[in-house]
């Protein structure tokens, strides 16, 4: 656990460090203007031409090869860049395809906000797809789509992620059963399946609520503490891009581009459905990991309370004791008046003493044990199940 925190801190400082890095590397630059992320994987790009009968994947090494590698009549081609370190793969692009220097400067400025922007003769749009890496610490990679008449380009920044075989599997079927795709369809798949993925995402977040919830009124440490400002951090950065998600999916849907069919249109409107089912969900989730705080505090409160009652109760019961050690301890002289504590002569008068300091402790412990105060209130009470 600990070192899963000190992991997240050092992302977070690195983070930060090159989101700095970006936006002090854009200022006094023309717009347009593309330059090299610091941190950019090596580039990679693959052109898919999909017809009714063949589909045909390969390795571009020149953008330029593009003009040569016309598909016929029927097909469509998907085009998938990943990395940016080679510009002037991605300048070719912006040749071979007519992209305005902005989109370009779009598909490798991070960060950029989920949007869409319409063109003369394509439409792009940039949205962020979630992904839960080993040690459950959340990233958002950039994925920029730029739909044309009959063809798609898909540009991400990380070369190692499995990128979209799920649905090259899924294009590779439809195939067989269906009748050939047009190039806005598979962009809505490309959308829908970016939509989707957030479920997964929130499931597990989900589940993390819970167990924080069980162990915060359990017993709250500081650990838990800062699990759930992780776990809030990672809910709000997930709602600055799932809230623009919407209107991006909206815009396209009142957009009367000839690139959008209708019956695509029809479509969209179920993923806008699972956009606003994810805003509500996250919404949920940070009101109760706003919540979990409370609670936090409340659970620590409450132990603190219940240690206060511990004491007051010791020093209650010790209080009558110490009256009584206090009166035989003052030694006056029992031979100067009989008034002088005659009691300390009694043959039994110090056993006496002791059965009435130990029944005084026991009669007033009885009587908190009656009105409840011993009970641990800090504790949860146990939950009754009721059969069906």
């Amino acid at each position: 656990m600990g070192s899963r925190r000190t992991n997240n801190r050092h992302h977070r400082k690195s983070r930060r460090r090159s989101f700095r890095h970006r936006l002090t590397s854009t200022v006094h630059q023309a717009p347009g203007t593309l330059q090299r992320p610091p941190d950019a994987s090596p580039t990679q790009l693959r052109q898919i031409e999909y017809s009714a009968t063949r589909v045909v994947s390969r390795v571009i090494s020149d953008p330029l090869d593009l003009v040569s590698a016309r598909m016929e009549e029927t097909g469509i081609t998907w085009l998938q860049l990943q990395g940016f370190s080679d510009l002037g793969q991605l300048r070719s692009l912006g040749e071979v395809f007519e992209l305005d220097p902005l989109t370009l400067e779009d598909l490798i400025g991070h960060p950029q906000r989920p949007k869409q922007e319409r063109y003369p003769h394509y439409l792009e749009v940039i949205l962020y797809r979630p992904d839960l890496q080993r040690g459950d610490r959340l990233r958002l990679e950039q994925v920029g789509l730029i739909l044309g008449d009959r063809w798609l380009l898909t540009a991400e920044a990380d070369d190692t992620s499995a990128g979209f075989q799920p649905l090259e599997r899924r294009l590779e079927g439809s195939r067989i059963v269906a009748p050939p795709i047009e190039a806005d369809t598979l962009a809505y798949w490309v959308i829908d399946w970016i939509v989707d993925s957030y479920f997964p995402v929130l499931e597990t977040f989900g589940e993390e609520l819970e167990r924080l919830e069980d162990a915060v009124v359990a017993r709250p440490t500081q650990t838990l503490l800062s699990e759930i400002y992780e776990l809030r951090r990672e809910l709000m950065v997930l709602r600055r891009v799932v809230w623009p998600l919407r209107d991006v999916i909206n815009a396209l849907i009142r957009d009367r581009t000839t690139l959008i069919r209708d019956e695509v249109r029809m479509d969209l409107r179920d993923c806008a459905d699972h956009a606003y089912f994810l805003m509500d969900t996250l919404e949920t989730y940070r009101d109760l990991a706003n919540n979990l705080m409370e609670v936090y505090l409340s659970s620590i409160s409450n132990r603190l309370n219940q240690v206060m009652k511990l004491l007051a109760i010791l020093s209650t019961v010790f209080m009558p004791l110490t009256l009584i050690a206090g009166i035989y301890g003052m030694n006056f002289n029992t031979q100067a008046s009989r008034w002088n504590m005659p009691e300390l002569n009694w043959p039994y008068g110090y056993p006496l003493v002791l059965m009435a300091m130990v029944a005084i402790a026991v009669v007033l412990l009885w009587l908190f044990w009656q009105r409840g105060w011993l009970e641990d209130w800090s504790k949860p009470s146990r939950r009754v199940e009721h059969e069906p």
